[in-house]
Order: C-alpha cells, then structure tokens, then sequence
C-alpha cells in the first residue's frame, strides 16, 4: 500500500528515472561497440581461415567487400578472385531478363557469396513491383533454395552485463555503419544459371519464403517458416466477404428489410443484390462519364451508398425499428452463412485443386479484362469490335466486387469461387429459415446445400464450349500478366502480331483486347495487314492511326518465324518510332512514340 501512495506522489520522478536509466544503460552498451573489433574485421579472419584460396567470390555492387586486408595476417584476399566487374552482383540494375541471367550466371560460378552489410536485403524487397525476381532470388537465396547455405553471419549488437540489444532492424544509420551484420553464403549444389532462373521464376510455387525482416533478422542455422495459424493471403477474401456482407446491409437499409415472406425480411438476398446495385452504379455512372469503371470509383460508390443508408436509419424511426429487430434475430446467422459458405467452398478446393479452376481458357481472359477494364461500353477481348458477351457480364460483376475488396489481380482466380458461395450461403439461409423458422436448422442446411451448388456451377462451367485458340497461357504469358498488372492501366486494345499462330492470343488471354482489321486494309494489293507489317514506320502510322498503344509480339526465344525475326530487328533499329518495354519469355512488347508507355531510349 505504501509502494502504490510513494508511486502515485512521486510518479512524475520515477518515470524520468526510468527514461533517464534505460538511455544511460543503452548508450553505455552502444559505446562498448567501439572497443570490439569491427565485424569486417572479424568476418575476414573467418573468411581467410576457413574459405580455400583460389575461391570465387562475389559479392553486390555499390557495398563494401569483404574479406578485407588484417595488418600483420598470414593470409590476405588476394589469394581469392574477387577483384573486377565479373565479381560484382548488380542488383540494383533493371530487373530485367538480360540483367537477371548475367546476375546468374555470376551467382552459379561463384563459390562463396559474401553481403558486407544487409544494403540489398533492407531496400530491395521494400519495392517487390520494381523488382520482383530480384526480391524472389534474395528470398530464395536466404531460405537456402537456390544452391546456397548460409555459412556464417557476423554481428556486433550492443550489450551489456549479459543484456544484448538487437537493433537488425533499426535504421541503416544506426546498424550498418558502425556495426553492420556480415553474411556468407557458401555454393554446394551448384546449379547452373537456368536451373536457378526455373527456381525464381516458379518462386510463388516454392513454398513458404522469408520476408524481408525475417531476412535481417537470420543468423546462421537456416531459416524456417515461422508456424502462423494466420496466412497473409487470407486478408483479401475477409475483406471481400466483408465487403459483401457490408453491401448486405447497406442494400437491407435502403430496402427496408421489408420481405413479409420470409422471416429475415430478406437480409440473406441483399448482400448478392446489393452487389448487383453496386455493378448497376458503377457501371451507369461510367456510361454517363461521371466516374471511371475502377476500384476507386467503386469504393466511393459503396461509401456513398453507406453514407444515404446511415442518413435514411437515422432519419427513418420505422426503419431503424425494422433493421434493428431483423438483424437481432438474423443478423448473425445471415453473416455465419456468408462465411460459411465462402468457408465450405474454400474447402471443397483444399481437397479438389481443380475445382473451379479459372486460370486457362476464355473465362480465364476475360476474368482478366474485367479486373483490369475502366471504361465502358465493354469489348470482347478476342472481337474488340463487338461487345461483351452476356454470358461474361457475371464475370465483371464478380471482379468489381473483388477489386472494390482489394483482392490481388494474382488472386482473383482463388477469391472468385469465395464470393460466390458467400452470396449462394447467405441467398439459402433466407430461403430455409422462411421453410423451417429455425434459424439453426436454416444455417446448417444453408451450408450443407452450398457443396451440390458449387458442384452444378463446376458443370456448368465445364460444359462451356472450348478452343484451342482459348488454351491456357504459358509460363512465359503468365509472367506477361504479371508484367501488365504491374506496369499497364486499364484494357487498352492493343495489336498483336498475326503472322505467327504461335504468338496469336498471347495479348487477349492475357486480359487485353486485341485489335481486329479488315484484311488487306494495310496493303489490299498484297493482303499485308497492320497486325502482320514488317516496315516500322508502317505499323507506327497505322498504330497511331487507330490509336493502339502496345504492340505484341513473339520473340526469338520460340520459334519463331522468319517475319518476325525481322520485325524484331527493324523494330529495335528505329527507337525513334518504337521502344521494347517488355521482352521475356518469348513475349514482346513495343510502345510507340506516341504512345502514354514509351520509353525513349538513353544516351550512352
């Protein structure tokens, strides 16, 4: 009782105390770095004494390297190649496909890497848009997957009488300087540069990967993934299925929750229509030109549409009665049947991995129209001339509501079939309580009848007529849909190069339409088309013409055919009239002067 009346007069005193002892204790602690050999110092004895002579080692560029010369030392680093250009990482260079296979094939001929300070991990990964296969090659690297152990790591943190600071995540000024953590890593399987370049680019399908802090924080002992009974991913389907059952009670407000048929007056139907209204909204004010077709506008819709519900709750004393009675009574089982049902899909696809499976195919190209398209009247991505096709209108309003949420484009394929049994849970519960007036019996039947759904939507979608042309992209076009959801606006139509069957519907599986010209409209002599023109300035005039942004087309990596070996070579000797921005995998992207994506080439 006396501790807690001296802590009460005197807390002001004890708080300064406590502030002034810690700042003490730690600057003492700091301090007591200076009188301990640097971690460049002590990481070089390592090196010289355990790394044969005649090693090869590499290390990034624009960082200190080491190991370093020890005044009156047996051994120095000449023993060792690691002087010159060949021996330096760029990683900081483009992350582009010629720059990544010269970084390889550095990395497979070395034996040992050596990181003289954690520069490359603390930057890098902060812009996984910028670089993405650098940022996977890192990770790769640090979980030990790309050929590497983590030999060694050296790290003078400050302590005192036992007490040790950690400070790996502190800022560069701080850590890096003065004390910065050396890591070695050690070649032993190997692998050649192409093996490494599979290993980045199948990174997502690798595992469990760390993360940038986990990467600073990695003494030597491997990494593991840490045990989260929480995946990261599943933020974007809580927020979708939030976003659903939010457009639920917005539309119950509006509405009334005025259905005398059925006991919950009809919450369970609003979340599926009030998606509906949201697609009617958003799409009518872009016809009308007042808002763009986008997640943005969609967002706005939904917080003004919330804002007139809350007025009308407010204002209404007959509706906030009846809103507040149904959802007492149902409110809960309407949104344990939204969940569910999104919980009972996600595990019929846990056990069936192709259950609905979206990502081949012609649903799979306009899945990606849709999540990419801001303006309407909307075109069929393989006729742009004409209109969507109805049977692709539930897709676009699927896909609203998934950017509305936030949702990932990389995971739309997974999140689609999520909102689908959200609406159909949420749709049965209300049909059943009205049958059974048990809300109980309601939701558990509501779930159980969520499996024979899915599986008739499963036929369905099935027995969709298929083409070869509609076959499902190859991993060069998938690493072009990641290129495009990271670097182009919108749906833009776009030519794609027509010569070749090879190269055809690359652009359009990919989610961008591609334009369709007459034949012979180029040179009706010859029966030379815009698609198929070898002379650049004829494709600049006739892209201009129709005003076609990009232009797409194979490259030398297939095989590919005479005419567009070609027009690779007369694109690339005009950069006064086109500008490649893309160039992997066999896929090839041009952008025209005129265009909002051309790049002018640099001096020098």
């Amino acid at each position: 009782m006396k501790i807690v009346q001296f802590l009460k007069r005197h807390c002001g005193a004890v708080i300064l105390f406590g502030v002034v002892s810690y700042s003490l204790f730690y600057a003492v602690a700091f301090v007591r770095l200076y009188f301990v050999q640097h971690p460049y110092d002590i990481s070089s004895r390592w090196i010289l004494d355990h790394v044969p002579a005649g090693s090869r080692i590499v290390s990034p560029h624009w960082d200190d390297k080491v190991p370093r010369s020890i005044p009156d030392y047996p051994r120095s680093p000449s023993v060792y190649k690691m002087e010159g250009r060949e021996f330096e990482l760029g990683v900081y260079e483009q992350d582009t496909s010629p720059n990544l296979q010269l970084l390889l094939r550095k990395i497979s001929s070395a034996d040992y890497i050596t990181f003289a300070t954690p520069r490359a991990v603390d930057s890098i990964p902060r812009i996984p848009l910028e670089y993405p296969r650098t940022t996977a090659l890192l990770q790769l690297l640090w979980a030990e997957k790309l050929g590497f152990k983590l030999e060694k790591t050296f790290k003078n943190r400050p302590s005192l009488v036992g007490f040790e600071f950690n400070d790996d995540l502190a800022d560069e000024s701080f850590s890096v300087y003065d004390h910065p953590k050396v890591v070695v890593f050690k070649n032993v399987e190997h692998l050649l540069p192409e093996e490494m370049m599979i290993r980045i680019q199948s990174a997502a399908e690798s595992g469990p990967l760390p993360s940038m802090d986990e990467m600073l924080l990695m003494d030597q002992g491997g990494w593991a993934p840490s045990k989260r009974l929480w995946n990261p991913e599943w933020n974007g389907y809580v927020r979708l299925i939030s976003l659903l059952v939010a457009l639920g009670v917005i539309g119950a407000i509006l509405r009334g929750c005025r259905c005398a048929r059925l006991p919950d007056g009809g919450l369970g139907f609003a979340g599926g229509v009030g998606l509906l209204g949201l697609f009617g909204v958003c799409w009518g004010s872009a016809w009308l030109g007042l808002l763009p077709f986008s997640e943005a506008a969609a967002r706005y819709v939904v917080g003004v549409l919330g804002l007139v519900a809350l007025s009308r709750l407010v204002l209404r004393a007959d509706v906030r009665k009846n809103f507040f009675n149904i959802v007492a009574a149902h409110g809960v089982w309407v949104v344990a049947a939204t969940f569910g049902g999104a919980v009972v899909v996600a595990g019929i696809r846990w056990q069936d991995t192709n259950f609905f499976e979206l990502q081949g195919g012609a649903q799979a190209a306009y899945m990606r129209y849709c999540m990419r398209v801001s303006d309407v009247p909307f075109r069929d991505v393989f006729r742009p001339g004409e209109g969507l096709p109805w049977s692709h209108v539930g897709t676009c309003i699927v896909s609203l509501g998934l950017r509305a949420a936030a949702v990932p484009s990389e995971l739309a394929f997974k999140a689609a079939p999520l909102l689908f049994g959200g609406i159909v849970g949420s749709l049965l519960y209300s049909v059943l309580v009205g049958l059974s007036r048990v809300p109980a019996r309601a939701l558990v039947g509501a779930l159980l009848l969520v499996v024979p759904f899915a599986y008739v939507q499963k036929a369905l979608n099935e027995a969709a007529p298929a083409s070869s042309s509609f076959a499902a992209p190859s991993a060069g076009s998938e690493a072009f849909v990641k290129w495009l959801d990271q670097n182009i606006a919108a749906a833009p139509v776009v030519l794609e190069s027509c010569d070749d069957p090879g190269a055809r519907g690359v652009a359009a599986r990919a989610g961008l339409p591609t334009f369709a010209e007459p034949a012979g409209s180029l040179k009706p002599d010859s029966g030379v088309t815009l698609c198929s023109a070898l002379d650049p300035k004829e494709a600049y005039d006739g892209m201009m013409r129709y005003e076609l942004p990009l232009f797409v087309t194979q490259g030398t990596s297939h095989a590919a055919t005479a005419g567009v070996v070609t027009r690779l070579s007369n694109f690339d000797a005009r950069p006064d009239l086109f500008s490649k921005i893309y160039d992997d995998g066999g896929v090839v992207v041009y952008a025209p002067a005129f265009s909002p994506y051309f790049k002018a080439p640099q001096a020098g």
